[in-house]
């Protein structure tokens, strides 16, 4: 089928939507580790930009394949901004747990 844009989304709709979409992975991220059967690991890294820190958080989970295949680790990005207090690993550990506390309260509602 033939299909023609008529009119592009303004900038402002595109700005909006990135920030719902961000939510909407974060929390479909946050479901996906909660359904699974364990956790295999848990990958942070910190990168700084503008003089602003950035933490990504990437968890491993254990899901099933196809059937007659073996179980692998699948890995799930929870968050590519999370935003610790400062570098220290202290920082960095509670900007993890408040991030994941935050995703509970999410899925508890």
């Amino acid at each position: 089928p033939e299909s023609t844009v008529e009119e592009l989304p303004s900038i402002w709709f595109i700005r909006r939507m990135r920030t719902v979409l961000a939510i909407v992975c974060q929390l479909m991220s946050a479901y996906r580790a909660a359904k699974a059967e364990r956790w295999g690991q848990l990958n942070c890294d910190e990168t700084k930009r503008h003089q602003t820190e950035y933490l990504n958080l990437i968890l491993s989970c254990v899901e099933e394949s196809c059937e007659g295949m073996p179980a692998e680790y699948k890995p799930i990005l929870m968050s590519a901004c999370i935003l610790p207090e400062d570098g220290t690993s202290v920082a960095q550990r509670d900007a993890i747990v408040s991030f994941l506390d935050e995703m509970n309260t999410w899925l508890d509602e």
